[in-house]
Order: C-alpha cells, then sequence, then structure tokens
C-alpha cells in the first residue's frame, strides 16, 4: 500500500467494489500453524485471487471485448512452417532426430540411447542382413 500511495481503506473499497460487479473473485487461504490445544490452529496466508469479466462488461465491449479472427493465410503459414520442420526433421540423424522428439525426460534420454545403439549396429560392417532390408522389399 505505501508503494501506491493509497490508504488500506481504499484499497479494500475498491476490491470490494470490484468483487461487487464481478470483476474479481478471492479466496481466503490459510495455512496451520502445528499449535497444539488452545490457541489458534491456523493463519492465514495470501489470498488466491482470480479475475473474470462479467457479461454485462462484455456486451458494453462489444466487439472490442472479442479476439480477432486469425488472418486468412493462417493456416497456409502453419502448414508451411510443420512442412519445413518435417524436412528438416528427416535430414537429422537417428539419435538427434529422437532427442528432438522425445525432449530431456529419463524416456527421452534411454531412447536416444538406444537410437545410438542402432546407428552403430547400423554403421558396423556385418555379415547379416540390414534390418530395413524386409521393408525394403528384397528379400
Amino acid at each position: 500500500m505505501d508503494r501506491l500511495g493509497r490508504s488500506r481503506d481504499t484499497i479494500v473499497r475498491a476490491l470490494k467494489n470490484l468483487r461487487a460487479h464481478g470483476f474479481i473473485d478471492w479466496l481466503r487461504r490459510y495455512e496451520p500453524t502445528g499449535n497444539e490445544g488452545r490457541g489458534p490452529q491456523v493463519q492465514q496466508t495470501s489470498n488466491a485471487y482470480r479475475l473474470s469479466l462479467p457479461e454485462k462488461a462484455r456486451q458494453f465491449l462489444g466487439r472490442f471485448g472479442k479476439a480477432p479472427p486469425p488472418p486468412a493465410d493462417h493456416g497456409q503459414d502453419q502448414q508451411a512452417w510443420s512442412e519445413a520442420i518435417d524436412a528438416y526433421k528427416t535430414t537429422l540423424p537417428l539419435d538427434e532426430r529422437t532427442q528432438l522428439d522425445t525432449g530431456d525426460s529419463p524416456l527421452g534420454k534411454a531412447l536416444v540411447m538406444l537410437a545410438k545403439s542402432v546407428m552403430k549396429r547400423e554403421s558396423d560392417n556385418q555379415t547379416e542382413s540390414p534390418s530395413d532390408l524386409y521393408l525394403r522389399g528384397q528379400t
């Protein structure tokens, strides 16, 4: 209140008016004190506030209260962007593509290690058939 340069009463009245008109709502939160026996068992902590726009205010705003429609070429831009990302992903090695797709989670790290071992196995000169031979139809 000192930083705002307003009295406590002014802020309390403003919050009360905003709540009465439906612009704000709050939940009083409490924490247990851990006291045994007599005395306060809880103490108030900071309130949780929720902002909202009442229907009457939304009607007053008219078209200014609505989100603008997306541009006409928005879908085309999104498709071009996703195609560019897919083209980039196809140029990446298997381990980097796996890292990009799965993230940095423990499962992602395990899948990256698996991809590295598959890459190593495929790059070694071995006498067995490549693993994708059946998929290519060259059996």
